[in-house]
């Protein structure tokens, strides 16, 4: 059954040259692609080849990077001989050094050709200069970060932002790809030391006691005048052969390196839209959401430029390149992440009630299954799979258990598991799946359940390995579980907006009254490829593995508690919160929500609390984040007037000077002058160096009891929140697991109306029920605050 089952998974091999032994002997296999396949990879060369030339080129449009060397070579063949074209000094010196060219003596009869390769040639370096001169003049013009103080409203846009943007927009005419400006954005700067170090003394003085403070202070002394400069150095030297000083050590030592479990504590989840699903019907979403899925990709693979709201400056596109196809492979000592390009890589994975099946998104002339024809195959598994599922089954319906474990235990288990063919087989096809999907056979019963179901389900039903795990319930809800070290959760949330609201009936609708996809079938393919089930061998000591990572799922699963916090102007108990009220009273939202927060804290604890809010820095090359600290002695001070009881006027000013702080604390981070990253890459120097700094590791001691993030909404014009219809149909977001053990992991939504708070915790450490209570108290006697003094 095994060796059929192999044959029939034939179509998953990559074709070419196979040499193979076993025990009758050598074996040779030449796998010869048909026509239809070689076609479809001569087109997608030509498109790479071309794309190529575009992102070689930019910012100089394509079309004037050719006409340069053809027109230089058209009128110097047109001029005169003696014209200072022809016989002046640069032309002689240009002369000399075409003739030692190897092609020069093979067109030495036809003079003509001669003068014209050669003005080409000339013609085609002129071009290599221009390109380097526009990219210098905008990577220049890209440092430049001033707009960012300047909203158009409370503060008028200067003469220099007018001008930068003005230039930045010309450049942009032309629709460049997706990378092209990867090449022309700035590398992220390193701060001065002196600079890191009093922002880091700043934001921890209302945290210690005046004695651990003059600690710190002289331990911070201390490194600038020894070690530090000497680390700082070594950086200086990183940011200017790599393209970011900070990315590359972020992906490997917080996240591949991290040998605990990758479920609640790196994965994250993302909800489905509000008001709900579409359709309830299960398969018809799936494969509505897996159809949008592809043709985001596609535009990746195409490299298609994004059409994100966020135009002038450009961001960073190095994220996207890794969202699909992509997989973290575990290791002994360090994970890798492994990503397949679009010939390797064009099916997808689904699993139900832990039977595994596959399926190719892809018709054979290279155009994508439409979501009707991926209901059909979504069915063709829930049928089979539930069939199936009626009998007896053992361990091998909870292999993805496995990718729950310690990252070291789940290596050597896979090892064990990749022993056996048909093992190894039905892994590769997993890892190079585009996605995978999850059918799930029951619905939670509440938000919070639904929640807690997609960040972990039962340990043994989410493969989160795998870059991005759909996850569809019964009538219709869709949720993500999605790997982190490869991108950042804004990445994501920009893919949920073009896949997971167009088929709301609002934005033009794709389904029929009874639920179903509209019915399009490929004209030249009368029906798709078949799903092919995905078989495991489990020995006892795999089997023996599975029961151990269920026990540790099962415990880590346990001790999550996550809630779903909702305010909007629904509800009459609480009209008037977010972001249209708080922008009117002329308050940063993120500000406001984050003091909400240290107040909250405050009075549950009475303390204030070490806070971590992720702040992105994609204006550089391959920016990822900075932390921006929300905890200032500006928000301790606030805190404790409401605390003390003071006037509401002292309150007022106090939470606005506060904001304010925060709001030009997240500046600094987004333009490369934030503390954490610095310190970080100072650290990992320091270690690889084998410097040990009493300063720096102080710094990481400190445990992140409060790690917050917002997640970005409305990143595309297909959402307009202005649109009644539009601004009722929204993501809600998502959530993540506490980074300390007796600390909260909050994530937040702002909307125009409304407010969404996913909380988490561990409940063997922490009671989230008195923080959750102080937190609704907090915002309501805020926004009365900010109704009181606009």
């Amino acid at each position: 059954m095994a060796e059929a089952h192999s044959a029939q998974l034939a179509c998953y091999l990559k074709s070419g040259v196979k040499l193979f032994s076993d025990d009758e002997g050598f074996h040779f296999e030449l796998n010869v692609p048909p026509p239809r396949l070689v076609a479809r990879r001569t087109r997608r060369y030509f498109r790479n080849f071309v794309t190529r030339i575009v992102k070689w080129v930019h910012p100089l449009h394509p079309s004037a990077a050719a006409l340069i060397p053809i027109g230089l070579g058209a009128i110097v063949l047109r001029s005169k001989p003696d014209s200072w074209l022809r016989s002046g000094p640069f032309s002689n010196f240009v002369w000399k050094i075409v003739e030692k060219m190897p092609l020069f003596e093979t067109f030495s009869p036809y003079r003509s050709f001669q003068i014209a390769g050669s003005s080409a040639v000339v013609g085609a370096i002129g071009s290599a200069g221009i390109v380097a001169a526009e990219r210098f003049i905008l990577r220049n013009l890209l440092r430049y970060h001033g707009w960012l103080r300047e909203d158009g409203r409370t503060v008028k846009r200067s003469f220099t932002t007018k001008a930068v943007f003005t230039i930045l927009t010309f450049f942009k005419l032309h629709n460049p790809s997706l990378y092209s400006w990867q090449t022309s954005l700035p590398r992220m700067p390193v701060p001065p030391l002196a600079e890191t170090c009093q922002k880091f003394l700043k934001s921890v003085s209302p945290l210690l006691s005046p004695e651990e403070f003059q600690k710190v202070q002289a331990m911070a002394d201390e490194f600038q005048r020894k070690e530090g400069p000497t680390l700082q150095f070594y950086l200086w030297i990183k940011s200017w052969w790599s393209n970011n000083y900070v990315t590359d050590f972020w992906e490997n030592y917080v996240y591949l390196l991290g040998r605990s479990s990758i479920m609640i504590n790196s994965n994250y989840y993302i909800l489905d839209i509000v008001p709900g699903p579409p359709t309830k019907n299960q398969c018809a979403r799936a494969g509505n959401i897996a159809h949008h899925f592809m043709r985001f990709k596609r535009n990746i693979d195409y490299e298609q430029p994004m059409d994100l709201l966020m135009k002038v400056p450009p961001w960073c596109m190095k994220q996207y390149e890794r969202m699909f196809s992509t997989t973290r492979l575990p290791g002994r000592q360090i994970d890798t992440i492994k990503h397949f390009d679009e010939e390797e890589s064009s099916h997808v994975v689904v699993v139900r009630k832990g039977l595994y099946f596959a399926f190719d998104v892809v018709h054979p002339n290279g155009e994508l299954l439409s979501p009707w024809e991926i209901e059909e195959q979504m069915t063709a598994v829930m049928t089979q799979a539930d069939a199936l599922a009626a009998q007896p089954g053992g361990a091998e319906r909870l292999v993805a258990s496995l990718t729950s474990w310690d990252r070291t235990k789940w290596a050597e288990a896979r090892d064990k598991l990749a022993n056996f063919p048909v093992n190894s087989r039905t892994l590769d096809i997993i890892d190079r799946a585009v996605f995978v999907v999850i059918l799930e056979d029951q619905l939670p019963s509440d938000l919070n359940s639904i929640a807690k179901s997609a960040m972990s389900g039962d340990g043994s039903t989410r493969w989160f390995d795998k870059s991005i795990n759909l996850i569809v319930f019964p009538e219709g809800t869709a949720t993500l579980n999605c790997e982190h070290s490869w991108a950042d959760a804004p990445v994501i949330a920009h893919l949920v907006e073009c896949s997971f609201i167009p088929g709301r009936p609002e934005f033009g609708g794709m389904y029929r009254e009874d639920g179903r996809n509209v019915e399009v079938v490929h004209k030249k393919f009368s029906s798709a490829p078949r799903p092919k089930q995905l078989q495991w061998v489990i020995n006892e000591d795999v089997k023996a593995d599975i029961g151990q990572a269920l026990v540790a799922a099962k415990e880590l699963i346990d001790d999550t508690n996550i809630t779903i916090l909702q305010f909007d102007s629904k509800n009459d108990e609480i009209k008037g919160f977010g972001k249209a009220v708080m922008k009117r009273a002329g308050i940063s939202p993120d500000g406001f929500v984050q003091m909400a927060m240290q107040l909250a804290y405050y009075k549950t604890y009475h303390k204030p609390a070490l806070t971590y809010e992720s702040s992105v820095t994609r204006f550089f090359r391959e920016g990822r984040t900075e932390t921006n600290r929300s905890c200032t002695p500006e928000s301790c001070e606030f805190v404790r007037l409401v605390v003390a009881g003071a006037s509401r006027s002292e309150q007022a000013r106090a939470l606005r000077h506060a904001v304010e702080t925060h709001k030009e604390n997240a500046l600094q981070c987004m333009t490369g002058h934030g503390v954490d990253r610095h310190l970080f890459a100072l650290y990992i120097v320091s270690v690889g160096k084998k410097t040990p700094s009493e300063f720096l590791q102080a710094w990481r001691d400190m445990p992140w009891v409060l790690s917050t993030s917002q997640v970005p909404q409305w990143q595309t014009p297909m959402c307009n929140p202005k649109n009644p219809d539009h601004a009722k149909t929204f993501c809600p977001g998502g959530g993540f697991g506490p980074v300390a053990k007796d600390g909260y992991g909050v994530s937040y939504m702002v909307l125009e109306d409304s407010i969404f708070f996913h909380i988490s915790s561990k409940p063997s450490q922490t009671d989230p029920e008195p923080f959750i209570r102080n937190l609704k108290a907090s915002l309501f006697d805020m926004r009365d605050l900010l109704m009181e003094f606009k």
